[in-house]
């Protein structure tokens, strides 16, 4: 049974020779926004024409070959016969009517292996989004993949860029309740020591910048996380006066903090919070 689609998927045919293809069957997965090719090949004879889909249910190793007869529509397939000889065909998108096969099931399929495909090649650089289709996968009946089972298995130490962004607001905030409230030099009014400027995401970056008001004036603070190493790089950048008179940036990198750590440091305080409210919430019951 096929997992029913969070996003269309578009599958098309396309008659363009690629080596010894004559075509081949693209596939967009509107899931992962990946794209999927299966080769056309005729073994010379346009009755035999065929493409070797991967069914990770039955077999990981070993594609099958499936006739294109077999694949399309009988109206499809008798077009497509014909643009073999007049070489007219050029391309169409498959719906579900055209094909036998659900053409969920064959994205899948193809998702399947284009994961499978990377793990060897040790590009382990997959979205929270592959690792929820994963997880539903492999409920329905697809294989388990020891790397992504590694992977699922520790999920508490990882972190996503959400998380990631509120762990370190968390710890922005911490800070400010153990400093003191400074004085702003621009509106005289009294403000946090930080105050957030912006929030950049760039691929597995994200970097938070603070407005840092202190004593000694204004400076900005920077924490980067890199997702792919799990560490945040606090950094602190202080507009100097250097040997030409020029006034430009200094940064200076404070310190590289592990973000799990800080995540349980922020987890055992909520813990204690709570534990702290509780005893207050019982001796006031008693008191009564």
């Amino acid at each position: 049974m096929a997992i029913s689609n969070k996003s269309e998927h578009v599958v098309s045919l396309n008659m363009v020779p690629d080596g010894e293809a004559i075509g081949s069957i693209d596939m967009l997965d509107g899931d992962t926004g990946k794209t999927y090719s299966l080769g056309v090949f005729d073994g010379g004879n346009r009755n035999l024409m065929y493409v070797c889909p991967l069914d990770p249910k039955v077999d990981m190793e070993e594609r099958d070959v499936t006739y294109m007869k077999d694949l399309l529509s009988p109206d499809v397939y008798e077009s497509l016969r014909n643009a073999y000889d007049t070489l007219e065909f050029d391309s169409m998108i498959l719906h579900n009517d055209d094909l036998v096969i659900d053409k969920s099931e064959l994205v899948q399929n193809e998702r399947f292996a284009n994961w499978s495909e990377r793990i060897e090649n040790e590009d382990m650089n997959f979205s929270e989004k592959e690792m929820s289709l994963y997880q539903e996968m492999t409920n329905e009946g697809f294989p388990k993949l020891d790397a992504l089972e590694a992977r699922t298995g520790n999920k508490d130490n990882d972190i996503s860029m959400d998380s990631a962004e509120k762990i370190i607001s968390d710890y922005v905030g911490q800070i400010n309740e153990e400093k003191p409230l400074v004085h702003s030099k621009t509106d005289n009014q009294l403000r946090e020591q930080y105050q957030l400027l912006s929030t950049e995401k760039d691929g597995d970056m994200l970097k938070m910048k603070y407005l840092d008001r202190n004593d000694s004036g204004f400076s900005s603070k920077t924490f980067a996380y890199n997702q792919e190493s799990g560490m945040v790089t606090e950094m602190d950048t202080t507009m100097v006066r250097g040997h030409d008179n020029l006034i430009g940036p200094e940064t200076t990198v404070i310190d590289s903090i592990n973000i799990n750590e800080m995540k349980s440091q922020i987890n055992t305080k909520s813990i204690t919070e709570e534990k702290t409210i509780t005893r207050i919430t019982r001796e006031e019951g008693m008191e009564r």
